[in-house]
């Protein structure tokens, strides 16, 4: 974490550190180590309760990736997700922006993922460096 997080907003498990910038609110085992999102009350690594959260870095290197044309009418199609590999450990799945490629580096934001009763779903997406 390179700035102190200053407080919760949505969607769950999202906030912003103190310039603002939007990060993600994971956890982590004092016991083991082990680093996690989303966060949960117990350690899914060695069941310890004594977790804590953290904020977990805002750039991710994609492990993989994959479009999805089919699925629940609320999410917007055709929709790019994968899995990001963040420097602290963490593996992240994600909605991701733009034209993307493995090992690529990218940075966390908001954008509209879907919609539901006529209102947006926002929701925690990762693209290029720089991206809008």
């Amino acid at each position: 974490m390179d700035q102190p997080v200053t407080g919760r907003t949505d969607p769950e498990g999202v906030g912003r550190d103190a310039d603002g910038r939007v990060v993600l609110f994971g956890a982590a085992c004092p016991e083991c180590g082990t680093r996690f999102f989303p966060a949960t009350a117990v350690c899914p690594h060695c069941a310890s309760e004594a977790v804590a959260p953290e904020a977990m870095p805002r750039t991710g290197t994609l492990y993989t990736f994959t479009t999805v044309h089919a699925g629940p009418r609320k999410w917007k199609k055709p929709m790019v997700v994968g899995y990001l590999d963040l420097p602290n450990g963490v593996r992240v799945f994600a909605h991701l922006r733009g034209q993307v490629a493995i090992d690529d580096v990218l940075e966390l934001g908001l954008d509209t993922i879907g919609e539901e009763d006529g209102k947006p779903i926002v929701g925690f997406v990762f693209r290029q460096m720089g991206g809008v």
